[in-house]
């Protein structure tokens, strides 16, 4: 059949277009880079025209069927052709299939993030503290292990409630952030030039991403407790939105 002579079959089967060489489209992406992606694009119509004649059962009429020649032609051409002209960015990143991943970040910018490494390891880093300088959200709490525990939780709920219902608001608003921090990170770990692929990257960025993290949760760890403790706030209906937004 013709799509074992061309393509790279896949569940995105209408999306991914193979061009007739080899290695196929997904070894294609590793080794060969933007190049053969603008290759890739150049076939896409011809092979739409022959992926819906091939579901048809039969060739259309108003869409000839390309020859074998004219789609490595064709294919050979698009990737001659300089690598500047993909410099322009698209407005996000498209995904061709489950086994190639789309880089968005164009040569210039990705240029402009390696050169910052020096920046970020000197100036950035130096910024988040080590754990042992930083307070944690038990210094800010009544102590669970304390005799007089519940005594000291009694008395934050008697002072919290002179605080208005206002105040409250922009509490809950800012722990539901600080609780999705894994959504941050997980983005900042799609991104080109930044993202820390095996979860232990020693590149700076890929340092700055954990160690940010890891100071930003104690936020929420302590409005979490303290609006606990309060009894001001519906606590599951919060809970509830942390987990939608992660």
């Amino acid at each position: 059949p013709i799509h074992k002579r061309f393509y790279h079959t896949s569940e995105l089967h209408s999306e991914l277009i193979a061009v007739p060489c080899s290695p196929p489209p997904t070894q294609a992406f590793a080794t060969s880079g933007q190049s053969k992606l603008m290759a890739l694009t150049s076939v896409r119509p011809a092979f739409h025209a022959m992926s819906a004649d091939l579901r048809r059962g039969g060739p259309s009429a108003s869409a000839p069927r390309p020859s074998r020649a004219s789609l490595r032609v064709r294919a050979a051409i698009a990737s001659e052709a300089p690598v500047a002209a993909m410099s322009k960015a698209s407005p996000g990143p498209t995904v061709y299939s489950k086994l190639d991943r789309a880089h968005t970040l164009t040569p210039e910018r990705m240029e402009l993030i390696n050169g910052m490494a020096d920046f970020a390891e000197e100036r950035i880093l130096p910024v988040l503290q080590p754990v042992e300088k930083l307070w944690q959200p038990q210094d800010m709490l009544p102590d669970p292990e304390s005799e007089d525990f519940l005594d000291q939780v009694a008395e934050l709920r008697a002072r919290s409630e002179g605080v208005p219902d206002a105040y409250y608001v922009v509490l809950v608003g800012d722990m539901i952030t600080e609780e999705a921090l894994p959504t941050y990170m997980a983005m900042l770990n799609t991104l080109d030039g930044v993202r820390d692929e095996t979860g232990a990257a020693d590149h700076p960025w890929g340092r700055w991403t954990r160690q940010w993290v890891a100071e930003e949760n104690r936020h929420g760890d302590l409005l979490n407790k303290y609006c606990w403790l309060t009894g001001r706030v519906n606590m599951k209906a919060i809970e509830v939105t942390i987990q939608n937004l992660i």
